[in-house]
């Protein structure tokens, strides 16, 4: 079994292996998440309930932030491009660290 590593640039690592033998190849994926968990919880406290100012692209408020492992997951599953789904996935409890601020999403 032979291990290439495609990406390592950032946080978020793939690598690719092959098993000559078996004809066979996978992908798997890691990331570190806890510095995003950590700053989650620091826009938790700190949140006002406040609309930001309006920017260049509009109104806006961040509501969360998601690490690329599980972007990938969200994707794999149908949630991450259904805004119904992808908002019910947020508003449950378990998905709680991945929120900035605590307002129930419609």
């Amino acid at each position: 079994m032979y291990k290439l590593p495609i990406d390592s640039d950032s946080d978020y690592h793939t690598n690719m292996y092959i098993d000559r033998w078996a004809t066979e190849s996978y992908l798997t994926s890691t990331q570190d998440i806890d510095p995003y968990l950590k700053q989650n919880k620091e826009e938790r406290k700190a949140d006002t309930g406040v609309i930001r100012k309006p920017t260049k692209d509009g109104y806006g408020r961040k509501i969360a932030s998601i690490p690329l492992i599980v972007v990938d997951e969200l994707i794999l599953n149908g949630i991450w491009f259904d805004t119904k789904r992808f908002w019910k996935w947020l508003n449950e409890t378990e998905q709680k660290v991945f929120r900035t601020n605590t307002e129930y999403l419609l």
